[in-house]
C-alpha cells in the first residue's frame, strides 16, 4: 500500500489538548506509511513547531481563516490539491466555522474527517450562534464524524456519532510514571517540603476551565491548614485577574503560578492530588496524564465520566460551591474512602492508540468514499 498522506488542520500556538494529542500521535505513528502536514491557519502559529519539524512533517501557513475567510478559502484548496492528500483531518471545538471543512470537501479528491474535541460551546455570542446554525448543516456533509469521547461525539453529531470512531487522547505511558527523585527536586525548587500538601491544576487560565473555583478551595483549605499548596501549570486570558485575585485572598505564599511549561511531566511529579473543575471538556488529555502518574483526581461533574480511566477519579458538583470539593479532598487527605485502583485504560496508551489509528486512516483510504 502507498505511502498515506494526510494534512492536519485546526492546531493553534498554545499546546492544548488537540495539540498535545495530535503530535503524540504523530510522534508515535508509523511514519514511513503515514505522512502528516499541518497548516497554520490562525497565522499565530503551531505549538510543537519543533518537534514536528523533527518527525519529518511540514508546517505550511495560510491569511487568517477568521480575518480573512475567502482569501485563506483558496489558499488552502491550493495547498490541499498541490499536496495531493489522501485525508484531510480537521479538529474542531465547534461547528463555528465551516469554511475549512467545505473547502476539504469541494476538493473532491481526498477523505474529509471532521473530529470533535468538545462538548459545549466556548464563549462568544457570535461563535454560539454560528455553532447552532452550521451544527446541522455539518451533520450532513460527508464527512468522517470522529471525537475523542462519547459526549464530544454525541454533542456535535447527535444520533449519527458512532462509538467506533472515538480517537482517545492518549499518552504516552513510559513519560508518566512516578519519579521519587524528580518528585523531590521540583518540590525543594518550589520551597516545599513533604509535609505539604500540594494541589496541582494543569490547563489554561481560561472561562471554559472555570480557575476561579481553585482558589475558592485553597482559600479555605489554606485557613484550615497552612501546609495547603496550590500548583497552576498554565496561563491564558484571564491569567492577569487569576493572579490578581490570588494576591487579594493573600494566598501568595500558597499558590504558585508556573506559567506556560514546555514539559508538564516533572510538575505531575510535585503533586499530591489534582484539581479540574472545568465548566466543559471533550476529555481531558491533562486528566489521562495526572491519572498516568497515579494522582487522585477531582474532575467537575461536568466532565464526561469517561475520563475515569483508572477508578482514581472523583466528579464533584461545581454549582453547590467548593465544600463538597473541600470535604473529599480533607477526607482522602486524612485517609477516609482512599481505597483506589490504578489500571490504566489500554485505549489511552499511545504505544496502542496509534497502531488503531494508522489502521483507521488505512481503511478508510482504502473505502471508495475517500476516493
Amino acid at each position: 500500500m502507498k505511502n498515506i498522506k494526510i494534512l492536519q488542520i485546526g492546531l493553534g500556538s498554545n499546546q492544548g489538548g488537540i495539540e498535545s494529542c495530535v503530535v503524540n500521535y504523530f510522534s508515535n505513528i508509523n511514519r514511513e506509511r503515514i505522512c502528516f502536514d499541518f497548516v497554520d491557519i490562525f497565522g499565530y502559529g503551531i505549538a510543537y513547531q519543533r518537534r514536528i519539524i523533527e518527525l519529518g512533517g511540514r508546517i505550511l501557513r495560510t491569511e487568517n481563516c477568521k480575518r480573512r475567510p475567502i482569501k485563506f478559502a483558496f489558499e488552502l484548496k491550493k495547498i490541499i490539491v498541490d499536496g495531493k492528500y489522501d485525508i484531510v483531518h480537521i479538529h474542531v471545538l465547534s461547528a463555528a466555522n465551516l469554511v475549512p471543512v467545505i473547502v476539504a470537501i469541494v476538493t473532491g479528491k481526498n477523505c474529509v474527517i471532521v473530529h470533535s474535541h468538545n462538548s459545549s460551546i466556548p464563549s462568544g455570542i457570535i461563535r454560539k450562534m454560528m455553532h447552532y446554525i452550521n451544527r446541522p448543516v455539518l451533520q450532513n456533509l460527508n464527512v468522517e464524524k470522529w471525537a475523542c469521547s462519547i459526549m464530544a461525539g454525541q454533542w456535535l453529531w447527535g444520533k449519527k456519532f458512532e462509538k467506533d470512531n472515538i480517537i482517545f487522547n492518549a499518552i504516552d505511558r513510559t513519560k508518566f510514571v512516578k519519579c521519587k527523585e524528580e518528585r523531590e527536586k521540583i518540590r525543594k525548587k518550589l520551597g516545599y517540603n513533604e509535609e505539604n500538601i500540594v494541589m496541582g491544576y494543569v490547563g489554561k487560565l481560561a472561562e471554559q476551565k472555570n480557575p476561579f473555583f481553585l482558589l475558592e478551595i485553597v482559600k479555605r483549605l489554606y485557613a484550615i491548614n497552612k501546609k495547603f499548596r496550590l500548583l497552576v501549570i498554565g496561563d491564558g486570558v484571564l491569567g492577569n485577574k487569576f493572579k490578581k485575585r490570588v494576591e487579594s485572598y493573600g494566598l501568595t505564599e500558597s499558590v504558585f503560578l508556573a506559567g506556560k511549561a514546555g514539559s508538564v511531566v516533572k510538575w505531575y511529579q510535585a503533586m499530591d492530588l489534582f484539581l479540574l473543575p472545568s465548566l466543559f471538556e471533550g476529555l481531558p488529555m491533562v486528566g489521562v496524564e495526572a491519572q498516568a502518574v497515579g494522582l487522585k483526581c477531582f474532575f467537575s461533574n461536568h466532565i464526561t465520566h469517561e475520563a475515569d480511566i483508572t477508578g482514581n477519579v472523583v466528579f464533584l458538583p461545581i454549582d453547590q460551591g467548593a465544600e463538597i470539593w473541600i470535604s473529599h479532598i480533607l477526607n482522602y487527605i486524612y485517609g477516609i474512602n482512599t481505597d483506589r485502583s490504578n489500571n490504566f485504560c489500554k485505549d489511552y496508551d499511545i504505544a496502542y492508540a496509534a497502531k488503531r489509528l494508522e489502521d483507521n486512516y488505512q481503511f478508510l483510504v482504502k473505502n471508495s468514499n475517500c476516493n
